[in-house]
Order: structure tokens, then sequence, then C-alpha cells
């Protein structure tokens, strides 16, 4: 495989952009019991930490992978366009007329000649990567649905800022903007090398679609269920398909409401009902004497059809867009 090929480079740029969006740390929820006025108490903590310096380091090194191959596009389309006895000036001008592309000359510059730069500097920012830490990283772009913290992971950022400390933009938007801008002046100009770009775009494009209809769908979800009544029922009038909710009984906190799936009897002779709810995976077993029970109150047929393909479809509705 020849590396220095102009498509093959693409390809090698958008590996590294996956290779440092792919190294993810899973968040593990910290837990702390604690006395309050004579209660006890248990303390979730779930969220992002600052990283140590060998983490930073290496989130550093990824980074500047992927700086570097996207500013060596510019000699490598340089080279392109003469061997096409090509005017190259273009390729300057894209680059000068972009802060983003500017600043990751720039950047790659820095890096390799010493920071700040003594000679030509593009963005005239001497741009400089700081405040490298882990953020939270949701991985379903959706509202209204719960997340489990347990299918997420703290994701490696960080902070592009001027040689006063002012922030131009986050890593995570220079690299974005820079590449669509590349993937732009590729399609408008050379077609013939932008196969994988363009696939890329329908593929985003379809993702982005198809995040849009399932958003339709929770907000459908969230209007019926905002503006329907709760009804009490005994556990033993409950069927399968009917879409309850409950509470332990002395308690004033409802359990997320869902859709009954199945209802049995165990090996001790206790009642129970399953529940699949808007958790991803959300399944629940409920000993259903323990608890008070509530069905939803549908007035016009079609909402059923919506809660109830709501419920029995939302792991495939959130993997659609994941």
């Amino acid at each position: 495989m020849d590396f220095n090929n102009l498509e093959h480079r693409i390809s090698v740029l958008y590996k590294a952009i996956d290779f440092h969006y792919a190294f993810q740390n899973l968040v593990v929820p910290k837990t702390e019991e604690y006395e309050e006025n004579g209660k006890k108490y248990m303390r979730v903590t779930i969220g992002a930490s600052i990283t140590n310096d060998d983490a930073k380091f290496e989130a550093y090194n990824r980074m500047i992978l992927v700086i570097h191959h996207i500013a060596n596009l510019k000699d490598n389309l340089k080279k392109f366009l003469f061997e096409k006895n090509l005017e190259d000036k273009i390729i300057e001008d894209r680059i000068n007329d972009s802060l983003h592309l500017s600043v990751i000359t720039d950047l790659s510059n820095a890096e390799k000649h010493g920071y700040p730069l003594t000679k030509f500097k593009r963005s005239k920012l001497d741009p400089k990567i700081i405040n490298i830490r882990k953020e939270w990283n949701v991985k379903f772009p959706l509202t209204k649905v719960f997340y489990n913290p347990m299918n997420q992971g703290e994701e490696y950022v960080a902070d592009i800022v001027d040689f006063q400390d002012n922030l131009v933009c986050t890593f995570n938007e220079l690299i974005d903007k820079a590449i669509e801008n590349w993937e732009d002046f590729f399609i408008d100009n050379l077609k013939e090398v932008s196969t994988e770009i363009i696939t890329n775009r329908l593929i985003k494009e379809q993702k982005q679609k198809q995040i849009l209809k399932v958003q339709h769908t929770i907000d459908e979800v969230k209007k019926i269920l905002d503006s329907s009544e709760w009804i009490d029922i005994l556990w033993q009038d409950t069927v399968q398909g009917m879409i309850v909710r409950c509470k332990t009984i002395g308690s004033d906190l409802w359990n997320y409401g869902g859709i009954i799936v199945n209802q049995f009897i165990d090996e001790n002779s206790t009642p129970t009902i399953v529940i699949k709810n808007d958790m991803p995976f959300g399944i629940s077993n409920y000993h259903a004497e323990k608890y008070k029970w509530q069905m939803i109150k549908i007035i016009k047929p079609n909402d059923l059809m919506v809660l109830s393909y709501y419920y029995y479809n939302f792991d495939n509705l959130i993997q659609s867009v994941n």
C-alpha cells in the first residue's frame, strides 16, 4: 500500500481521528455512605476528572498526531496538483482564509520548530493546547431520555488558546471545522480522490436524519405522558401490554413508567410484573403486592400505539443513532 497516495493519506487521517476519539475510559460511579441528621444516605458521584500527567502526555500525543495529519495534507495536495500541472496557490489561499486551518498549521509548526514560532505565523495568534482533561461523553445525542452512565465514557478534551491565553476554540471544534473545510475543498475541486469523503458525508447525513426521526418519537412520547392522566389500578387487573407505573407502598416516589411485557408467579408463589421502560436495556421485575399501581388513561388510540412502539423498541432506537 502506498501511504503517500492522496486517497490513502485521507484514510490515515480519518484513522488518526478515530483513534483519538475512541480512547476513552469507562465512567465508574463512586459511592460514599454518610450520615446526616441521624439518617444514613449514599452519595453516588458520576462525572469527569482531571487526568494525571502521564495521561495528559498520552492525550497530547494523540492530539498532535491528528494535527500533524491535517497540516500535512497541504504538502500532499501541492504535490498532487504539481503532478497534474495545476496551480497550487489555491491550497495556500484555503488555509489562510480559514481560522481553523491556520491554527492547525501553526500548532503543527510550533511542535516541530518550538513555541512560539519565529517565522511565518498564519493565524497571528501563537496558538497552543492547554487544559487537557477528561469530560463525560454521552454517546446518545438525544434529549428527554435516560442516559445510563455505565454505557458512556470519559473523553479527552482540551482548549486552544492564543498567546494571551484567550480561548480560540476547543480541540474538538478545531478538528471538526478543519476536517469539514478540507472535505469541502476535496468535494468541490478533487472529486476523483473524494470517494471516502463523500461516503463519510452520506453516512453522517443518514445518521442525522435517523437522530431527528428518533428525537421526534421521543418528543411525541413525552407529549403524551405529560398530557395524560394516571389512574389507580389493582395489580390483579394489570395485563400484558398495559402502560403502567408503580411506587412502593408508603412512598411518594413513582418508579419509571413502562410497558408490561410479562407476568408470572415465581418459585416462591410471588406474583411478579415485568416492565420494560426507557432506560437502556431497562427491564425490571416487580413484586406486584409490594407496590401501588397506576395505568395511563389513553384518550386517543394512536397514543397507545406510539407508547407501545417506543417502550418495546427503545433499545433499538437508541442503538440506531449510536
